[in-house]
């Protein structure tokens, strides 16, 4: 029959009361502390340690006072004089911190990864609202641009026919003033609406000469407009 002998160490791992440590019987004190998948998984490693000595590692469950300890496991075989295998000796050593320590990283990078993902998704999300709301902004300026290009350009098509009227002079430069006016508004429509071309990545950029002397002449009359009665004297004219 085999027998186990065990020291202080092995008592304490496997949670022998002391009055207890001075008897024997360890060889079914130890499989009976050994959970048992795992005892039925070790069969065969030393089965083949007996037969054919060597070394042998293991990594197995026990089971004391109502909680699981994991257990790291190594042993050889000793021979004797006449090359029988004469004893095996072996140590055990509790991993159980271990084993708790991985499988808690275990447990936190799966969490991390869950709110690597949540937030990854949330962020898709906001990105796509974003887009959305990018789209929509683009899509409103460009129906308000024509919307008010509509109008506008009723208001100069008028301004041009009574340009070909006959008018008293104040009037013709008041018209005159109301057509710059409106041929400035109409720019800027035409600013926002190429606005939501930048945005839609079709903006075409263009050269055109231009008199700095009649801008700055049209921008006189919206303010001169915006003064109204005021005693305010406005002079814009070129550097």
């Amino acid at each position: 029959d085999e027998e186990m002998e065990w020291d202080a160490r092995m008592f304490e791992i496997y949670g022998v009361p002391p009055a207890l440590r001075a008897g024997g019987g360890w060889v079914t004190f130890w499989q009976s502390r050994v959970h048992p998948d795992d005892l039925l998984a070790l069969q065969p490693g030393l089965e083949r340690l007996r037969r054919e000595g060597g070394t042998y590692e293991a990594s197995f469950r026990i089971t004391r006072a109502g909680e699981t300890r994991h257990i790291q496991a190594a042993a050889i075989v000793e021979h004797g004089a006449n090359g029988q295998a004469q004893r095996l000796v072996g140590i055990n050593r509790d991993i159980t911190a271990q084993i708790t320590a991985q499988d808690r990283i275990l447990e936190l990078n799966t969490s991390l990864e869950e709110q690597v993902a949540r937030r990854t998704q949330e962020l898709h999300l906001a990105l796509e609202d974003a887009r959305q709301a990018t789209r929509t902004k683009s899509e409103f300026l460009a129906n308000m641009s024509h919307e008010i290009r509509t109008p506008m350009n009723a208001i100069l098509g008028l301004c041009y026919l009574l340009a070909g009227q006959r008018l008293p002079a104040d009037a013709q430069a008041m018209l005159q003033r109301l057509q710059d006016a409106g041929q400035g508004l109409l720019a800027i429509i035409n600013d926002i609406l190429d606005f939501s071309k930048i945005e839609a990545h079709r903006l075409e950029i263009e050269q055109q000469p231009f008199d700095l002397g009649a801008v700055l002449d049209n921008l006189a009359s919206v303010m001169a407009a915006a003064r109204g009665d005021k005693p305010v004297a406005l002079v814009v004219q070129p550097p």
